[in-house]
């Protein structure tokens, strides 16, 4: 990825991820975040993309994951979507009811959330599309 913005097609595979996850490092690196910031957005994008793999598609297929990647000075807007059936997970209330500690799972949305500057979901073409805007002071 470079100046411009870029758009990538994977298949809802976990073999996917590495390259998913390079794509994220490399839209960091231009857009100058670096780690630990980096570390986070690729955290949510691995959340996202598994999310994906394991509820939204129920297992790996070669249905489609987009990735769209628009860098900016200290500032990263990941475009994230996919064709599984809707699902608005800024519509979900994690405030209402406290997961266990020992819990396993439930924790994703909530971390999304609280590591993106913004979010906003729309559905649109039979996708979920899922826009995050990741911004980092400069230090």
């Amino acid at each position: 990825m470079s100046d411009r913005s870029d758009t990538r097609r994977f298949s809802a595979r976990m073999s996917a991820l590495p390259e998913i996850l390079g794509c994220v490092r490399q839209a960091c690196r231009d857009a100058g975040i670096v780690a630990p910031a980096a570390l986070r957005i690729e955290l949510v994008i691995e959340e996202l993309f598994t999310n994906t793999v394991r509820h939204g598609y129920r297992g790996e297929c070669d249905h489609p994951v987009w990735l769209h990647a628009l860098p900016g000075p200290g500032a990263l807007c990941l475009t994230y979507q996919d064709a599984a059936a809707a699902f608005d997970p800024l519509a979900l209330d994690f405030h209402a009811e406290t997961p266990a500690v020992d819990c396993i799972g439930g924790q994703g949305i909530p971390l999304i959330r609280s590591l993106a500057s913004s979010a906003a979901y729309r559905r649109a073409n039979d996708r979920n599309i899922l826009t995050l805007l990741f911004a980092v002071a400069p230090l």
